[in-house]
């Protein structure tokens, strides 16, 4: 019977010590998914930006950024977003071939959305 009630006992302290402790996440937040950069020539270089902040309350890692080919390069200034911060996302194209494009930015973050893909278009003349 004393066994019972320790058993009892235990499994109410972990339900409730559960339901105290708030589930802290990471949120990755992005302030646009998407961008048009408009008519370029061809063989010039177009800078563009994006902003990521961490919407969570927990510490927000950048694992990697790649992009969708070697026209293109993205570089962030610090690959961990407090709660509540953000960074830039600088992205470099080179346009090498002519006519209507569309890139891809691949951001690897620790966040439950692991992967969050973004996107620019345009058009080389």
């Amino acid at each position: 019977m004393m066994k019972k009630y320790i058993y009892l006992f235990s499994l109410q302290s972990i339900l409730l010590l559960s339901c105290t402790q708030p589930n802290q996440k990471p949120i990755l937040v992005v302030d646009r998914d998407s961008l048009d950069i408009g008519t370029i020539n061809f063989n010039d270089s177009a800078r563009l930006q994006f902003f990521l902040a961490n919407g969570g309350d927990a510490l927000l890692e950048i694992k990697s950024v790649g992009t969708s080919c070697g026209c293109s390069e993205a570089y962030f200034s610090d690959s961990i977003i407090n709660p509540g911060a953000s960074v830039e996302l600088r992205v470099g194209y080179k346009a090498t071939d002519t006519g209507h494009f569309k890139k891809h930015i691949v951001i690897e973050t620790n966040a439950d959305t692991i992967y969050k893909t973004l996107v620019f278009t345009g058009r080389v003349k």
